[in-house]
């Protein structure tokens, strides 16, 4: 798998485990609480791996400073909301309202990345180097989300 195919999966999990939470009743915290705790550990882990191995391989180029600058700036943003979500009350109308915020600012950041960093990407990696950094991707991400899984 392609690092455009392991972010464009990783995307689209994310925006499935949004939709789950979007449509929660205001009632029903406990599920709140578990997906968010998915999701923040999902949108966690893709960040930081996303910076790693997908940035660090582009951010040279001078076509894509700017982009790889508001995607890190953007990583942080949400990070934040997720700090802040995390301390709200789930079935309070506030997390609800502010969530809504978080998914809108998500959807925006992978709408830029697929539509313009990802063509951009394309015309300096290699499909080799692109295989390669996928693969990459798709094993640091799973150490990540290992680590971050609640011992039991």
């Amino acid at each position: 798998m392609d690092i455009y195919a392991k972010l464009k999966e990783d995307h689209d999990k994310i925006k499935q485990l949004m939709e789950k939470i979007g449509k929660t009743s205001t009632g029903a915290t406990s599920t709140r609480k578990k997906l968010f705790m998915q999701l923040k550990n999902e949108l966690f882990a893709h960040a930081k791996v996303e910076e790693a191995v997908f940035y660090t391989s582009i951010q040279s180029h001078h076509n894509l400073k700017e982009d790889v600058l508001e995607a890190f700036n953007e990583h942080r943003m949400i990070a934040m909301l997720l700090d802040e979500l995390d301390t709200i009350p789930k079935g309070n109308d506030q997390w609800l309202a502010k969530f809504h915020f978080l998914k809108e600012l998500v959807e925006h950041h992978v709408e830029d990345e697929e539509k313009e960093v990802f063509p951009k990407a394309e015309q300096i990696l290699s499909d080799k180097k692109a295989e390669e950094l996928g693969e990459l991707m798709v094993q640091r991400e799973q150490a990540v989300v290992e680590a971050l899984r609640p011992l039991q």
